[in-house]
């Protein structure tokens, strides 16, 4: 998961969490269709929705106070590494682990987005635990979600600028086609896959930010059919 921050918050030291600063264009604040395989996923934002219309009860005015947050302040934080946590986590391991947004620590997966297919269900998944990580930081004046997708098709935009028109070089481009950057090559053993530390290169690293693409799947705020929440990133 992406952790993001809604407020301009003083950065630590390195060795402390790490978030970097997305700038947005107000204009291009939109949600995209994007790419998916590194083909064009045309029909994406039909099929999807931000917020959730049948989601939890807050859910609407919080969209709303991100968006007015992002244009007052002109971009957000978003988490320079994948979510990680200190210990190996396995299937039966919960949601118990703190999270940290730091370099060479396990990736936290085996997480869902809450601990049911109810949208209205908040608890016992990663946006539970996004939403905590302000609090548990004693980051004050800060809001902590897990990253909207109209957030993260800001990133992608801020990343290549052809991203918005659907024209990015399917060969070339991060955005596009992120195939070998990150845990894309794993360990199977019986099914379960051994990760990549966060962080673990600079090659996989684009605009200061690391494990955007080839990594665990990044559970984020937009709904699919009224029924599921979507991932991005994989």
């Amino acid at each position: 998961m992406k952790i993001k921050e809604q407020a301009i918050i003083q950065l630590h030291g390195l060795q402390g969490n790490q978030f970097v600063w997305v700038p947005v264009v107000a204009e291009e604040f939109e949600r995209y269709d994007g790419y998916s395989g590194g083909a064009f996923d045309e029909g994406f934002i039909v099929n999807c929705a931000e917020p959730c219309e049948n989601g939890y009860e807050n859910e609407e005015s919080e969209y709303n106070a991100m968006r007015a947050s992002v244009l007052e302040y002109n971009g957000f934080y978003v988490g320079r590494y994948e979510a990680g946590t200190t210990s190996e986590r396995t299937k039966s391991s919960g949601i118990t682990d703190d999270v940290v947004v730091k370099q060479g620590k396990n990736v936290y997966n085996y997480i869902g987005w809450s601990n049911s297919d109810d949208m209205k269900v908040e608890t016992g998944g990663a946006f539970q635990k996004a939403k905590e990580f302000a609090g548990k930081n004693n980051y004050t004046s800060v809001t902590s979600t897990l990253i909207y997708g109209i957030e993260w098709d800001a990133i992608m935009q801020w990343i290549d600028p052809e991203y918005k028109n659907g024209n990015c070089n399917t060969q070339t481009s991060f955005v596009a086609n992120s195939t070998g950057k990150g845990n894309y090559v794993v360990e199977y053993d019986f099914g379960s896959a051994t990760l990549a530390k966060t962080g673990s290169s600079s090659e996989y690293a684009v605009k200061n930010i690391y494990d955007l693409g080839g990594n665990s799947a990044e559970w984020v705020m937009e709904s699919h059919n009224e029924i599921n929440r979507i991932y991005r990133g994989r």
